[in-house]
């Protein structure tokens, strides 16, 4: 089995509670899992993605039953000179179910790190706000890019900001995914409230009630 870690990247990488050199020798942040820990190995593994502003860092935070941990990475390449953040957490559900739970970027040019995470998931939540024009190209990328790299993996789509969106409606969002191809569940989320967040983690969970976007032709 081929071990995916956060150590493949060479560079110094700050945190809100560490420093650490991020190196190929496996140097980790405290609080993710292990060099040595081969992430499509551990079990319940959701994969949340948006892009800034989508809340992900912040549903995250609203489903963590401890402090989660967040790596702040440099792009690298010269593109996107102030970097990226890769969070991490632990949850444990009502009915006992352990999670582990990793927030990716949604931009493209950081797509390195997504297949990376992705190996093993158990589902996906793309976070996209509704405020975002772009929100229906931003989630149809999305979904075709992890559904090929998470094959396994259910999928939910989470928006948010919906509130402060004139014209957006749920219905008419959901019907232009199906129009694109995708039949999944799409819901509301406010991020930081913990029981909207734990409700689409449950959806992801539930695996016969997320939907399986495959990618299109």
């Amino acid at each position: 089995m081929q071990r995916a870690t956060l150590g493949k990247v060479e560079n110094r990488a700050s945190t809100r509670n560490c420093t650490v050199a991020i190196s190929s020798q496996g140097q980790q942040c405290h609080g993710f899992p292990a060099a040595d820990t081969c992430v499509d190995s551990l079990e319940n593994k959701l994969v949340f993605v948006g892009n800034p502003g989508s809340g992900k860092t912040t549903a995250i935070e609203s489903l963590s039953d401890v402090a989660p941990a967040s790596i702040r990475m440099p792009a690298g390449g010269g593109q996107d000179a102030a970097g990226f953040t890769l969070d991490y957490t632990t949850a444990r559900l009502d009915d006992g179910r352990a999670l582990h739970v990793y927030g990716v970027p949604g931009e493209k040019h950081l797509d390195f790190v997504w297949s990376m995470i992705c190996d093993g998931a158990t589902g996906v939540l793309v976070l996209v706000n509704a405020r975002d024009p772009q929100r229906l190209a931003f989630t149809t990328s999305m979904l075709d890019e992890f559904s090929r790299l998470a094959p396994g993996a259910s999928f939910t789509v989470g928006v948010t900001g919906s509130d402060r969106a004139p014209g957006f409606t749920l219905n008419g969002f959901r019907n232009d995914l199906l129009a694109e191809g995708f039949r999944l569940p799409v819901v509301k989320v406010d991020a930081r409230e913990p029981a909207q967040v734990r409700f689409l983690a449950k959806i992801l969970l539930s695996g016969r009630s997320a939907g399986r976007p495959w990618p299109r032709a």
